[in-house]
């Protein structure tokens, strides 16, 4: 089993397509320890950062602590914003005004 499903099963059914999985630091043990972990089944989404058209690495890079929300488009609600980059679905994230 692949670390991926392994993620997955801890899930359930819920995690069929995929899971964003975002840890916070544990200021004591690894201070600097923050990330984004994006378990998709396909590797398809579309990733969008305040707007922009963004790559999974830059996602990765992201601090979860200036992230204010994650939104998730489904079907033909990405293919209306992005079109047929879109048709996989789209994974938005707002970030917080700094």
């Amino acid at each position: 089993m692949t670390g991926k499903e392994k993620e997955a099963e801890k899930y359930g059914k819920k995690a069929k397509n995929g899971i964003i999985l975002i840890k916070t630091r544990n200021r004591k043990k690894a201070p600097d320890a923050a990330f984004i972990k994006l378990i998709t089944k396909y590797n398809t989404h579309l990733f969008v950062i305040d707007g922009k058209i963004s790559s999974e690495q830059e996602v990765k890079r992201l601090n979860p602590n200036n992230v204010k929300a994650i939104d998730i488009l489904k079907g033909s609600a990405a293919i209306a914003i992005y079109g047929s980059r879109g048709k996989n679905g789209a994974i938005l994230f707002t970030l917080k005004k700094l």
